[in-house]
């Protein structure tokens, strides 16, 4: 089983645990039959939001391949997931007659649920872009919203990753000074 659905059925299941948690601590200003709605619409809404706006990314490429299923299922992005969810989910409370507040149970679930699902480029302590098979891509180095972890990943957009970039970035240039002062050195002697 590849590491990314063990780890994305984990962070689903922490963020569904956090939201129980949370619901029996502060109790839910909706019955149970609003909330399996509005769940609903923010699951729908976000599925189609994520893939809408893959497609919008480019949309040549998009048109190009509008015959090739593999490729329209393909992409996704978090931005679109969460303006679909939200349109979707404000639609929904205006049909059945919400006009509460109803995210307040899900805000810390749904960052639970961000940061175990991102994947990215694997990088060791000093930044430098680790292989599968072990080791590193000598004079490789990934900072910022690639790196997996809290964002990252196929088409990542910026998702806070700034303090990630600046503390990565100083890893990484730090790494590539002293391989590059330890080349000059083996090429003096």
């Amino acid at each position: 089983m590849h590491p990314h659905w063990v780890f994305e059925t984990l962070a689903y299941a922490v963020a569904f645990r956090v939201y129980l948690y949370l619901r029996r601590g502060r109790g839910d200003v909706l019955d149970d039959s609003r909330r399996w709605w509005v769940i609903a619409a923010a699951a729908v809404g976000a599925v189609l939001g994520s893939k809408m706006l893959y497609w919008f990314e480019d949309p040549r490429l998009t048109l190009a391949h509008w015959n090739d299923p593999a490729a329209l299922l393909g992409g996704k992005t978090i931005v679109g997931a969460l303006i679909g969810g939200l349109l979707a989910v404000e639609w929904t409370k205006k049909r059945i007659g919400v006009s509460r507040r109803t995210g307040d149970l899900f805000a810390v679930p749904l960052c639970a649920g961000i940061t175990g699902t991102m994947g990215g480029v694997v990088i060791d302590v000093q930044a430098r872009a680790q292989k599968r098979e072990g080791g590193v891509f000598e004079g490789l180095y990934a900072v910022g919203t690639p790196v997996a972890g809290l964002e990252g990943g196929p088409r990542a957009g910026y998702v806070g990753g700034l303090s990630k970039a600046f503390i990565l970035g100083l890893l990484a240039a730090e790494a590539a000074a002293e391989a590059s002062v330890l080349r000059q050195e083996r090429t003096i002697a």
